[in-house]
């Protein structure tokens, strides 16, 4: 199976960005030299979120984050089915907000297989990596992607979004979607139609097999 990329804010759940959030995202950046940087975190060495930080911001308070319906419910059977799940995410890799985002993770169930945190170049990293697809709230994201070649699937959702997917021609590796219940049918429709060229692949095979030993 190949490996499935996740963004969190905006995309498996719901989360205001105030201005001094953006400000910090966009300042861990600043010399980046368009290089690819990011930061691979060990859950385990995770701190607790204290109790007067998560007052501090909403952003540090993971009680203050609403999954978006089906998200991880998605996310689960993907990871179940051999999918490897890597959550990739612009969010500033320092110490609270690393704490924070483990800590909604964990209380949530969410299955997954590596945290990416100050990720600056997302389609870089996926082609670096052989990542398949990746699922992302930023239009920008979802366009370096389909430069690469790479899948994905531009969220656009609400809690109670009941629209249908859309494509752009002239971006042919990125589709729209407006809910994790669309997402989930739409991948469920992929691995499908992945099982039955193998199945017709295998049947090919056996009748070559069965040819040649006539022969």
């Amino acid at each position: 199976m190949g490996i499935i990329g996740v963004d969190l804010d905006n995309t498996m759940f719901t989360c205001k960005r105030s201005f001094s959030y953006m400000l910090m995202n966009k300042f861990q950046f600043l010399r980046s030299d368009d290089k690819l940087k990011y930061k691979e975190i060990d859950t385990n060495e995770a701190k607790e979120v204290h109790p007067i930080i998560k007052n501090f911001h909403k952003i540090l308070n993971p009680a203050s984050y609403k999954a978006y319906p089906e998200a991880i419910e998605t996310i689960n059977a993907l990871y179940d089915q051999g999918y490897h799940i890597y959550i990739i995410t612009s969010r500033p890799a320092i110490s609270p907000i690393v704490s924070a985002t483990v800590a909604w993770l964990k209380e949530n169930g969410v299955k997954f297989d590596k945290l990416i945190m100050g990720c600056n170049n997302k389609g870089e990293y996926a082609k670096q990596n052989k990542v398949s697809l990746i699922i992302d709230d930023f239009d920008k994201t979802c366009k370096s992607l389909d430069k690469r070649g790479i899948d994905s699937i531009l969220f656009k959702g609400t809690l109670k979004s009941k629209k249908k997917f859309t494509i752009n021609k002239k971006t042919p590796h990125i589709t729209i979607m407006h809910s994790w219940n669309t997402i989930k049918e739409h991948i469920g429709e992929c691995i499908s139609k992945i099982g039955e060229v193998v199945e017709e692949t295998g049947r090919i095979l056996v009748d070559q097999q069965n040819q040649s030993q006539e022969i």
